[in-house]
């Protein structure tokens, strides 16, 4: 079979083609790609005219298209719908990319010439926009070892292949014990406490794996009415425990020895490019500015926030105490009560406003609120390929009816999937390119008898990756 990667897509908007895509595609695209790369950039380093912004800069945006994409759609595949073989070949992507990544980076003449630009920008005539181009790719040159000498730069190379790797390997060991563990109860006393949709839910998953009773996972849907509503504290414990141990159990799924390494392979390679710490690194390029100014805006905020903790606590204990018959309250006991305190002080069950949030009303609310800001619309399309049945694409149109850019929304869990909620892409935005855009989130999925319903902190979470979705919809970069 042919390899699909290997080309630009001739699909509907160059949509990613998943269904032809094959696992072992990946390895072969992605060393063909770098190799093209690599020719590319030898083409700029190798000119003989003086470095400009045009044959340099502007040059280098343009390399490494297919690579790009390429690997993005391996790395989103493995997150949200991996298996064991795409999690082997991302081990084997990442090590490859990595150096490929250095092999740009480190490379001197082609720093030289960027350096040039970057030095006698004031000759050229430049937009603002070329300017920040400017400044943004010198700095990332300098960021990621140009300015280190060769040997300090074999360091940095070694560190940055193992850290990727590492990386990897610590996320799937998470998604392994997330997906290994369930709690199955066959006793329906044992529920007592869960609204009646939460074991609906459990009953359903019980059947998808062919037995009886319920069964209850540590994906968020699942975990949080568990340990927020079930009147059982010890199973509560056995959940709360379960949920805490992931990735740092006596398995081979444990995280110890790889979080360790990877603190000291990021403490390493800050210091050896003039940081005091990984923290200053990162946060450089950040708002915060620096590790001190994040810390003292920790230590004001704990100041402020500490005496009204302490009195939320006191009354939390109090009321533990004098109505559930609890004298400590322990990890897997602060949901339940709170919950119990909050329904006692207000009157307020959140599950009595689920039924107002179906997350298909909330979805066309969505659109309906961001067509009247922005002008955009929305039209779900069938005939585009997705990576898995629950996932649905909508392509996007401006106020004036041309297409702005697909959106793909992937709401439910699966054991291919980590938990939390994300906006990523499968193609970005550029002159001439509309972006392909991704929200994946791990909502409660339809029952038999009911819709999928959302919790208002669910319908926030959808709102706030829908605004990042909105940066990438709306992009207008030249």
């Amino acid at each position: 079979m042919k390899n699909p990667l290997l080309a630009p897509f001739k699909t509907p908007h160059q949509s990613t083609p998943f269904g032809e895509i094959k696992p072992e595609h990946f390895i072969p695209s992605i060393k063909k790609n770098i190799q093209e790369s690599l020719k590319a950039i030898n083409k700029i380093t190798n000119q003989k005219a003086q470095p400009s912004f045009d044959n340099t800069i502007n040059a280098l945006q343009n390399i490494g298209e297919l690579l790009e994409r390429n690997s993005t759609i391996l790395f989103n595949l493995n997150s949200a719908e991996t298996t064991e073989e795409i999690q082997q070949i991302t081990q084997q992507a990442s090590p490859i990319l990595t150096k490929f990544q250095n092999d740009v980076r480190l490379n001197q003449v082609l720093f030289d010439r960027v350096k040039k630009v970057f030095e006698n920008r004031e000759s050229e005539i430049l937009t603002s926009e070329q300017l920040t181009l400017l400044k943004k790719e010198f700095k990332s040159f300098a960021r990621n070892g140009a300015l280190l000498s060769e040997d300090e730069k074999i360091i940095l190379r070694e560190i940055d292949t193992e850290k990727a790797k590492l990386s990897l390997s610590f996320g799937e060991n998470v998604l392994a014990d997330t997906n290994d563990y369930l709690i199955h109860i066959t006793e329906e006393n044992q529920l007592k406490g869960l609204p009646d949709q939460v074991k609906e839910m459990g009953a359903e998953i019980a059947k998808s794996k062919n037995k009886t009773g319920w069964i209850f996972t540590l994906d968020y849907p699942s975990y949080v009415p568990f340990m927020t509503y079930l009147d059982d504290r010890e199973l509560r414990r056995k959940m709360s425990f379960a949920f805490g141990q992931r990735g740092f159990k006596e398995n081979d799924h444990n995280n110890s020895k790889i979080i360790l390494k990877i603190i000291k392979l990021r403490k390493k390679r800050a210091e050896l490019l003039g940081y005091e710490s990984h923290a200053n690194f990162v946060l450089e390029e950040r708002m915060a500015g620096s590790e001190k100014n994040v810390n003292n805006f920790l230590e004001d905020l704990y100041q402020k926030a500490l005496p009204a903790a302490k009195k939320e606590w006191e009354e939390l204990v109090s009321y533990a105490k004098k109505n559930l018959n609890l004298d400590q309250i322990e990890k897997w006991d602060t949901a339940y009560v709170s919950e119990k305190l909050k329904q006692a002080q207000l009157d307020l069950d959140e599950q009595l406003l689920k039924p107002y949030f179906s997350l298909e009303k909330v979805k066309l609310g969505l659109f309906e609120i961001v067509g009247k800001l922005y002008g955009l619309s929305f039209k779900k399309n069938n005939d585009i390929q997705v990576y898995h049945n629950e996932v649905e694409v909508y392509e996007v149109f401006n106020s004036d009816g041309h297409f702005h850019a697909l959106l793909y929304t992937d709401f439910f869990p699966r054991e291919g999937k980590r938990n939390g909620a994300w906006m990523t892409s499968f193609r970005s935005q550029k002159k001439g390119q509309r972006p392909h855009v991704s929200i994946v989130c791990n909502f409660s999925k339809p029952t038999a008898s009911l819709p999928s319903l959302l919790t208002f902190q669910e319908v926030t979470t959808l709102f706030h990756e829908f605004g990042h979705a909105l940066h990438g919809i709306l992009s207008e970069t030249t």
